[in-house]
């Protein structure tokens, strides 16, 4: 009985990787791009594209970047209130002394204020390539023309990166408004109803596209 060997059920480990090298390639292929609601095959959310627009920041925008990573995250621009240079006085008793140290509070005050402001530029210029990339490189032709026909793109949208974010939220989430209410109540309840797991679908891509 010992002599013959055991044959072992290798089956299973092969189908689990091919499931997961299919997953894989789905991932690959699955287009990071906001488009409107009903637009638009294998997409990602809009969470999803979101993430991967402020990793794509990270890796690009050098030391300046944690700041505008941190304005996009949490969709509002970063207070610059913290932080603000402020002017010490000397309080010492002896007038010598004391004349010193204030001359030297000033110096620094003076290079911490130009310091500051060059940050404040930096943090503003970068927020303008932000809105660059978003456009560009994450934003479909199908929602630009959406973005583009609304009354305030010129004076409110353009170069003002969160702002164009929160309009492609809405408009992920929302039809034309040309369309009747009650169609767009019916559209996103049957969004709702009709939302399944695909196959190979990881559980967290799932669950993303589900809450969206």
């Amino acid at each position: 009985m010992g002599r013959f060997p055991v044959a072992r059920n290798t089956g299973r480990g092969r189908g689990r990787s091919s499931s997961n090298r299919r997953s894989n390639n789905e991932n690959n292929k699955r287009e990071y791009k906001f488009y409107p609601l009903g637009i638009g095959n294998n997409k990602a959310t809009f969470d999803q594209v979101k993430d991967k627009i402020e990793n794509d920041i990270q890796q690009t925008f050098g030391k300046g970047s944690r700041k505008i990573v941190e304005s996009l995250r949490n969709m509002k621009e970063y207070d610059w209130k913290v932080g603000v240079p402020t002017l010490k006085v000397s309080v010492n008793t002896d007038d010598a002394e004391k004349n010193r140290l204030n001359r030297q509070y000033e110096l620094d005050y003076t290079e911490e204020s130009r310091e500051y402001k060059k940050k404040i530029e930096q943090y503003k210029a970068d927020m303008e390539k932000a809105y660059a990339k978003i456009w560009d490189k994450y934003t479909s032709e199908p929602m630009k023309s959406r973005i583009m026909n609304l009354v305030d793109f010129e004076s409110a949208i353009r170069d003002k990166p969160i702002v164009l974010l929160t309009c492609i939220r809405e408009i992920t989430l929302m039809p034309k408004k040309s369309r009747y209410h009650y169609d767009s109540m019916t559209e996103a309840m049957l969004s709702y109803l009709l939302c399944k797991q695909k196959e190979h679908e990881g559980l967290r891509d799932y669950y993303s596209r589900w809450k969206q």
